[in-house]
């Protein structure tokens, strides 16, 4: 195997071991690898922001993401 058939293995390990993934057949976990992107987001980078049109799933492979909504009042509201 070499290096780029070991990625995609990865990949494809990674997507099913998603519970909303897990148990698809091999096809299908490869179309999702198809569309799949892969973007390393830097501490404090925005992802999206309320109101952006839902363009995405988006998977936390490592690492953590706050969520927040920010109030009338402009403080942070951590909602997870």
């Amino acid at each position: 195997m070499d290096a780029k058939e070991y990625i995609m293995a990865v990949i494809i390990d990674i997507i099913s071991s998603i519970p909303l993934f897990s148990g698809l057949p091999d096809d299908q976990l490869q179309a999702i690898k198809q569309i799949s992107l892969e973007k390393l987001v830097n501490k404090g980078e925005t992802i999206f922001t309320e109101g952006d049109d839902g363009k995405g799933f988006f998977v936390v492979i490592d690492g953590r993401v706050k969520i927040y909504k920010v109030s009338a009042e402009g403080k942070e509201q951590i909602l997870h």
